[in-house]
């Protein structure tokens, strides 16, 4: 903080002094930097014709780094000072300032300049590519392109696997952060990425690699399955050895992304399989539409509860918008029986079955006869009472003592 307050007190020397906004705009994105969020600078603040060629004078690192479509926006705002259309000047030079920010911001600022630096012509052949391997195949990549919705910025939308593993999985073993900014944050440090320039309408998912979790100090990983996007299978890069169609692609292998413009919204479904087995799988069907002022929120919400999700949305202008850190839960919850294949339908038996001829009717059986009757028994005779009461039995001698 000490370190902050004195570069601060430097800055407001600097503007005091008359020294040009170029300097003092340079400092005070300095301080955005440490902070870890993007702000306007000292220097956005002028808003005179001067102080707008001083702001894009401070941006030639970034269109000489970048060019494409950085340096047609940058080229749009000088003619725009040179006519005098101030406004116009003002808002491309905060988008450049915007896209500068985020591409300095960290390690994903590459990600970034890769979706927002190409021309036009250079996004629809990235967008034709297809699924974009690279080079070490620790991640893949898929451009696509939307109806665009200026003023709502970036939005991003960050997967990840919290803990050091997930059953038999590798994990990312890290906390939220936020995804565009973090210093440390690098691409294969998500399971995927979802980011979408709302103001140009292009978006790119982001995919990495599959590692089994460590046995005995060994495991092994295998690259990202391919990307369809709504449907669009389009041409896959370094895949011959998985070609099992003939057609650029194994069709049971393609990881499916659906991306849509809502109204001023965005509407994303998915299911993508980790590339080690082929399940478990995550997928989810999302909305986020904005307010009036441009924000974004979750409207619509029927995602898995694994993995952990952190979604943002950046601005020109505006502190970065946490819209939602939301836990991982359980990865056994992803764990559900394999559908069973459908059963061929039987064929219809031909025509309609003859009718039966009806039986004859079996005659009734005979009744048995009644046995006779049997002639009543005599009856017998009574028994004579024995004669007088019967003499005492003499008594036994006593038998002797065995011996012993």
């Amino acid at each position: 903080m000490g370190g902050l307050l004195l570069v601060a007190v430097v800055i407001g020397a600097l503007v005091a002094s008359g020294i040009g906004g170029k300097i003092a705009g340079h400092a005070a994105q300095a301080i955005c930097a440490i902070a870890g969020q993007g702000c306007t600078t000292t220097a956005s603040a002028s808003t005179t014709e001067a102080g707008l060629r001083d702001r894009l004078a401070a941006l030639t690192p970034l269109v000489n780094g970048s060019g494409g479509k950085i340096g047609e926006l940058a080229a749009r705002a000088q003619a725009a000072i040179d006519r005098g259309d101030l406004d116009e000047a003002r808002r491309l030079i905060a988008l450049l300032e915007f896209y500068r920010g985020l591409i300095e911001g960290g390690p994903r600022g590459e990600t970034v300049e890769g979706l927002v630096a190409p021309t036009d012509a250079e996004y629809a052949d990235l967008v034709e590519q297809g699924t974009i391997q690279a080079d070490d195949d620790a991640t893949n990549r898929r451009y696509f392109q939307i109806e665009p919705v200026p003023g709502q910025g970036i939005l991003a939308i960050d997967l990840f696997i919290p803990g050091d593993t997930a059953g038999p999985l590798k994990g990312d073993g890290r906390d939220f952060a936020n995804p565009l900014r973090d210093p440390d944050l690098a691409e294969a440090d998500s399971r995927v990425m979802v980011i979408i320039d709302r103001e140009t309408g292009r978006g790119v998912i982001v995919q990495t690699e599959s590692c089994t979790a460590s046995i005995g100090g060994r495991n092994f990983c295998n690259e990202a399955r391919p990307i369809s996007i709504n449907g669009d299978l389009g041409l896959i890069e370094n895949d011959t050895e998985n070609d099992a169609t003939g057609e650029g692609v194994n069709l049971d292998v393609t990881n499916s992304y659906n991306v849509h413009a809502d109204g001023d919204g965005v509407q994303i479904d998915y299911e993508s399989r980790n590339s080690v087995s082929p399940f478990p799988a995550i997928s989810g069907d999302i909305t986020l539409q904005p307010d009036d002022d441009g924000a974004l929120s979750i409207t619509e919400d029927d995602r898995d509860q694994f993995p952990a999700y952190a979604t943002y949305q950046y601005r020109p202008g505006e502190p970065d918008r946490q819209i939602e850190h939301r836990d991982a839960g359980s990865p056994i919850q992803l764990i559900t029986p394999p559908d069973l294949p459908n059963l061929p339908n039987l064929p219809d038996l031909p025509g309609p079955l003859p009718d039966l001829p009806d039986l004859p009717n079996l005659p009734q059986p005979p009744h048995p006869p009644n046995p006779p009757n049997l002639p009543d028994l005599p009856d017998l005779p009574d028994l004579p009472d024995l004669p007088g009461r019967l003499p005492d039995l003499p008594n036994l001698p006593n038998l002797p003592d065995l011996p012993g």
